[in-house]
């Protein structure tokens, strides 16, 4: 699956390379950074799931490593909060269009 995601004034190419269990992402914001984004997903017991997340960045420029140094836990938090709530949202619209 690939897909580009515009946020901030920033278009970012992505692309699932392995789906399951685990999945890997890949993702390049041309000119300004690289990552991969690993999941590991474990059940821990019946309707319960631990995620494991990990994200390594790669700056491509010094736009790119500023954005990264910028990057602090209180930001990083933020961005993963906004993410939940673009991926809630679409998860809704995909359920009304099936239900």
């Amino acid at each position: 699956m690939v897909f580009r995601t515009s946020h901030g004034g920033e278009e970012t190419l992505w692309s699932c390379t392995q789906l399951g269990i685990r999945a890997t992402t890949t993702y390049v914001t041309p000119g300004s950074r690289f990552g991969f984004v690993d999941v590991d997903c474990r059940e821990t017991e019946e309707d319960r799931t631990q995620v494991r997340i990990r994200y390594t960045l790669t700056a491509l420029s010094e736009e790119g490593a500023n954005y990264l140094r910028a990057l602090t836990g209180e930001t990083f938090k933020a961005m993963i909060e906004d993410w939940k709530t673009r991926m809630t949202g679409c998860l809704k619209i995909d359920r009304a269009q099936v239900g």
